[in-house]
């Protein structure tokens, strides 16, 4: 987790930088977007934003996603991100 704010009532939006190991897989295999916990506000690619992505959106090496969640949500998925 790069960085992030909180909302208050356990909100909060945070930015977290992806690894090598995520290249190329959608959003929607590695976080699941079904229970509507997590939500994806922005991704980041270089001097690119790309705003409310689709779960079908490819993630690169070296993006950035900018979550809005619970912080035990976005606690929980953080590993699988980095």
């Amino acid at each position: 987790m790069n960085d992030y704010i909180s909302l208050g009532n356990g909100q909060f939006i945070v930015q977290i930088d992806i690894n090598d190991h995520i290249q190329g897989k959608a959003i929607k295999q590695v976080i699941n977007q079904d229970k509507k916990t997590i939500h994806v506000l922005v991704v980041k690619r270089k001097t690119n934003v790309i705003v409310y992505p689709s779960a079908d959106f490819v993630l690169q090496a070296n993006d950035a996603l900018v979550l809005l969640g619970q912080l035990a949500d976005l606690r929980a998925i953080a590993p699988s991100l980095i």
